[in-house]
C-alpha cells in the first residue's frame, strides 16, 4: 500500500495505478517477457482471455512523470528503462500531485497472451501498490 519515496513512504490507492497504452508497446513488452526475467512465484491462470501459451513476468515499474504540451500531469510507467504504458488523464491528474516530481517505484506483472500468430493479442501491466 506505499509507494517508494526516498524512504518515505506515501500511500497511493491501488484504483489509481491503472495502466494504459500497453497495446502501443507491444515490441517492448514482448522483448521483456522473451528475456530472462524472474517469474512470479506463483503460477497464476492466465489472465481472461489469454491463451494457455501466456507469458507473464514479476518487474519493478517506475512511474514517473513526464512534461508534455498535451497533458500537464502525463505519468509514464518505466520497466527496465523502457517505456511500456502510461496512467491514464483522468486518474493522472490526482495521482499527479501525490507523486510531485519525483519517480515512484511499484511491484508490476507484465502479462502477453504469448501466440505471436494469433488475430488478438493480449497485453496488460498491472501495478501493484
Amino acid at each position: 500500500t506505499f509507494s517508494r519515496f526516498g524512504g518515505k513512504p506515501k500511500v497511493i490507492p491501488q484504483s489509481m495505478l491503472v495502466v494504459r497504452g500497453a497495446r502501443y508497446h507491444k515490441e517492448t513488452i514482448i522483448e521483456l517477457l522473451t528475456s530472462e526475467v524472474p517469474q512470479a512465484p506463483y503460477n497464476p491462470s492466465p489472465p481472461v482471455g489469454a491463451q494457455e501459451a501466456a507469458l507473464w513476468g514479476d518487474f519493478t515499474a517506475r512511474l514517473e512523470p513526464i512534461n508534455s504540451e498535451y497533458d500537464a500531469n502525463a505519468i509514464q510507467v518505466m520497466v527496465n528503462g523502457k517505456r511500456v504504458g502510461y496512467i491514464g488523464r483522468e486518474l493522472a491528474k490526482d495521482l499527479r500531485p501525490l507523486l510531485g516530481e519525483r519517480t515512484s517505484e511499484f511491484d508490476c506483472t507484465i502479462f502477453w497472451n504469448g501466440d505471436p500468430q494469433a488475430d488478438y493479442q493480449f497485453y496488460t501491466v498491472q501495478l501493484f501498490s
